[in-house]
């Protein structure tokens, strides 16, 4: 399964002295800019984060400063930080995971974990014949360094299920398999989707992609007809439902652009393969015809329920689920209430399931917890979910 990282804090950089903004007539957006910062300073789209008040970058440690001061100063003309997401700095987001598989394949996982001056904190056999490993991050490691090991799962261990413990693959279970499958399809149907931006003269990255295209095409084929032919088709409308957030690849670089395209090559190959050990294990979905705005739902469904499972604690005056508990039943009486019989009773599961499934797989960063209260946080998260429960109200009116 695959790994995503959420930054949930920035190092600070010093920026030196900010100029004073321009008006607000007369300054670009932070849109603008960041485009700019890709085609002028050479740093790769997919490192970027931003909103009204920064620009926040993922750093690997190897950028040169030239590229880095280059963005900081395009930042001063619309008046928002430039904050540098330092990834050779010590890592400090949730150290616990579990991995599930066969015996065999965990002694694999265990001593690539070992290696990687990763700890094995448990080991257990399962009466199912499989064995799980909690492994944690050994305490001097970089966020580079733990980053590192986890992208193992993206290649040789991508047959091995591993999330967050203890919330994760809950009782050590793994995902039920069409769930599975669509993290799968949605990951392959992604990575081919994402355009190249910035290639130089010559570089066709859709020439190089056409025979991957055409061996999705071919599963899709294979697929038709049997049950997870509509898992499939989910995971596909998925990914082009949400398609303005998939960024592009950078590919001025020829050499990286040539590695990005190997990286997709990977992903098809990786992905398909896996989707064809799933099939036979899916479940079927009911033939009920889906609404048109189907995915829209889903996708605003998903963001949501993945809200609710945070990462990071809110506040050192109490947990998370106090936090969330209002919110959360707020969100349980509109499925229950609302979509009861109607046809996105269904979407509302399968979004709620691959949330949860892919937050478990999500790594963050997080700041130091708060200290507001419990009752605050409660009432400003109940009258978030009431918002957002308002927008999936909106997509259901006939």
């Amino acid at each position: 399964m695959l790994l995503r990282f959420l930054v949930c804090a920035a190092l600070l950089v010093p920026a030196g002295t900010t100029a004073k903004p321009p008006t607000a007539s007369s300054r670009p957006s932070v849109r603008e800019t960041l485009d700019k910062i890709k085609q002028q300073c050479g740093i790769t789209t997919g490192q970027f984060s931003y909103d009204d008040d920064r620009i926040s970058f993922i750093y690997d440690g190897m950028i040169e400063a030239e590229k880095l001061d280059c963005a900081r100063d395009l930042t001063e003309l619309v008046g928002v930080s430039f904050r540098t997401y330092d990834t050779s700095a010590p890592y400090s987001g949730p150290s616990r995971y579990v991995v599930k598989g066969h015996p065999k394949r965990m002694d694999a996982v265990a001593s690539a974990a070992l290696a990687s001056r990763w700890t094995i904190t448990h080991r257990a056999d399962g009466p199912d014949g499989m064995t799980f490993l909690e492994i944690e991050t050994g305490k001097t490691l970089s966020r580079r360094e733990v980053r590192e090991f986890l992208d193992r799962f993206k290649g040789e261990f991508s047959d091995v299920p591993v999330g967050l413990a203890p919330r994760t693959l809950a009782g050590y279970d793994q995902p039920a398999p069409g769930t599975a499958f669509r993290a799968s399809a949605r990951q392959m149907y992604e990575d081919l989707s994402r355009p190249s931006c910035g290639a130089p003269p010559g570089f066709d990255r859709e020439a190089m992609l056409r025979p991957d295209r055409a061996s999705v095409v071919f599963l899709e084929q294979e697929l038709a007809g049997k049950s997870a032919a509509l898992h499939l088709q989910i995971a596909r409308e998925d990914v082009a439902a949400d398609a303005e957030n998939l960024g592009c690849s950078w590919d001025k670089d020829p050499a990286f652009a040539k590695i990005h395209v190997e990286d997709v090559k990977n992903s098809v190959r990786v992905n398909s393969t896996r989707l064809r050990q799933l099939a036979p294990a899916v479940d079927p979905l009911p033939q009920r015809k889906s609404p048109g705005n189907a995915a829209e739902f889903r996708r605003k469904v998903r963001n949501l329920i993945e809200w609710t499972l945070p990462l990071c604690t809110y506040t050192s005056k109490g947990s998370n689920d106090a936090v969330l508990a209002a919110a959360r039943a707020r969100i349980s009486a509109f499925k229950d209430d609302r979509l009861r019989g109607s046809p996105y009773a269904l979407h509302f599961a399968i979004a709620a399931q691959d949330a949860t499934l892919d937050r478990s797989n999500t790594v963050a960063e997080c700041d130091n917890e708060g200290s507001e209260s419990v009752a605050k946080l409660s009432a400003s998260a109940l009258q978030y979910a009431k918002k957002q429960l308002a927008g999936l109200e909106k997509v259901i009116q006939p």
